[in-house]
């Protein structure tokens, strides 16, 4: 079997938008040449209950006010064609109203996307989680995640996707460099791995202590950690870009346990006052500011 390839129109839909989008959708009346360039008229009318496959607004040509060829050309070096981007992408954008969105979007090479979304306010998670696919724009420049409610726009670079305004531009101001989401990586990644506590409060734990762990879920966003004989829980919020980590609302079973390396409720306390983590490889730091808390190692 061959597969059919098909082409797409790609449209801006005012003068200030920068980036073109794919356009899934016909045009009634009209019939463009590929490698052309329009400046159209165009009306919209709004269908009441249309099928379930179909779109629920009606396009039809007015009027073709200017026709040139295409002076945009394809390039190899674009983002698209030599980065690496598939991948999941983290981080903690700015929000209105609240402490910050912490932000997850994975894309993969069939333009599949999955974006996941938590409000962070009061100590409190909103969490909004979206599927869809997404689109490159006609430079490869950009993604364009489809949505029913609003396209999201991203500028992709070297391990990093920045998120865009409304109209795919890049946002300015004192809070620009806050909007970019690192990707996730071995190497940075401190999430969905098995860490062993190796010193606490500048202490050395013996090395037989294998039940003395931490692990943090990339999916619930949760973190999980024993030293002695009780399981302690907890929120976190990670931004991996400035080596941020917060751990908030720690739960812990209260079982008695006899002869205590560490005292719980020391180390909970401890745990709740991080700030920051560093991460080299193998060995995993969490820190108050400057102040090394809690080392640990990579379990295999």
């Amino acid at each position: 079997n061959e597969a059919l390839q098909t082409e797409c129109l790609q449209v801006k839909w005012t003068k200030e938008q920068q980036d073109w989008e794919i356009f899934y959708e016909t045009i009634e009346g009209f019939s463009p040449e590929s490698g052309n360039e329009y400046e159209l008229i165009i009306q919209e009318e709004k269908i009441e209950n249309p099928p379930a496959d179909v779109s629920n607004i009606r396009y039809e040509l007015v009027k073709i006010i200017t026709t040139a060829a295409s002076e945009i050309k394809i390039d190899d070096h674009t983002s698209q064609h030599s980065l690496d981007w598939k991948g999941t992408y983290e981080g903690v954008l700015p929000c209105a109203d609240c402490e910050g969105i912490q932000t997850q979007i994975t894309i993969d090479v069939d333009k599949n996307y999955t974006r996941k979304v938590t409000y962070l306010k009061d100590g409190n998670k909103d969490t909004y989680e979206e599927q869809g696919l997404f689109a490159w724009n006609k430079q490869g420049t950009k993604i364009i995640l489809k949505s029913t409610s609003e396209n999201k726009y991203y500028q992709v670079g070297e391990n990093y996707i920045r998120a865009l305004d409304m109209n795919g531009n890049i946002i300015t101001g004192a809070l620009a460099e806050k909007y970019v989401l690192q990707k996730i990586t071995k190497t940075n990644s401190i999430e969905d791995k098995k860490w062993r506590l190796i010193s606490f409060m500048g202490k050395k734990i013996n090395e037989a202590s294998e039940e003395f762990f931490i692990l943090f879920n990339s999916q619930e966003k949760r973190m999980q950690t024993k030293v002695g004989c009780n399981r302690m829980s907890g929120n976190y919020v990670l931004d991996i870009d400035k080596k941020e980590l917060t751990i908030k609302q720690i739960m812990s079973t209260m079982m008695a346990c006899e002869e205590a390396i560490i005292q719980d409720f020391k180390y909970a306390e401890q745990l709740e006052k991080i700030t920051h983590f560093s991460i080299d490889g193998q060995k995993l730091v969490l820190k108050i500011d400057a102040e090394i808390v809690a080392e640990y190692e990579l379990v295999e």
